[in-house]
């Protein structure tokens, strides 16, 4: 499992942002699964181009922007650090609450256009090892908005993830997670913890979630 998967997992649930019981979860971008895996919904199911199978889901390998399941058919919907890595992002989001049952949710989560990690120098660099185009600086909520094709939600709501003992702590904090996974492991779990105990909103978060409520 990766750091950042074990962290945004974490902290999910403390955040109010897991799926209900029983509910039918897919997870686009899901590379191993471990979110549909672990949110704790009844039908999980990962798509990827590339799906790693690791866990014990469905997997289907599947585009985001063309998602290859009937319309209606989950209650819940995560992309989960995945818009920012494709080039036809409006499509991804079409996708998805095409596939999303009237009254599911749509959680996206992106980095944040305020985003810094310590020291602040490296957060380019970071960018480039996440994978993201050159240049790519985070992205907004204006942004976002204008991806979302107009009639088909109910509600738009925002959440600046700000993360603070993550990002201060993130190299000295991989650098245990892959030196001695045990160390590492319980450590993310104290930063996830000491991070939703502190304020969240704010306009210079970490991660911006994007929750979608379809009609």
């Amino acid at each position: 499992m990766r750091l950042g998967s074990f962290y945004r997992t974490e902290t999910l649930g403390r955040l109010g942002l897991a799926p209900p019981p029983r509910a039918s979860v897919l997870d686009v971008g899901c590379h191993d699964g471990v979110v549909a895996y672990r949110s704790g919904g009844g039908l999980r199911v990962g798509v990827d181009i590339q799906p790693q199978r690791r866990y014990p889901i469905h997997y289907v390998r599947g585009d985001g922007t063309r998602l290859p399941f009937r319309s209606n058919s989950f209650d819940w919907v995560f992309a989960l650090e995945v818009i920012e890595h494709v080039r036809r992002r409006e499509e991804l989001i079409a996708s998805a609450l095409r596939v999303l049952r009237p009254g599911g949710t749509l959680l996206i989560s992106v980095p944040h256009l305020g985003m810094r990690v310590f020291p602040a120098f490296l957060t380019g660099w970071l960018h480039v090892r996440w994978g993201h185009d050159a240049g790519f600086r985070g992205i907004g909520e204006d942004e976002i908005r204008r991806m979302i094709p107009s009639g088909r939600v109910s509600d738009v709501r925002f959440l600046h993830w700000r993360g603070l003992a993550f990002l201060r702590g993130y190299f000295f904090l991989r650098l245990a997670w892959r030196v001695v996974p045990s160390i590492g492991r319980r450590w993310a779990h104290r930063v996830a913890e000491r991070d939703a105990r502190g304020s969240h909103r704010n306009n210079k978060g970490y991660t911006l979630y994007a929750i979608i409520r379809k009609s």
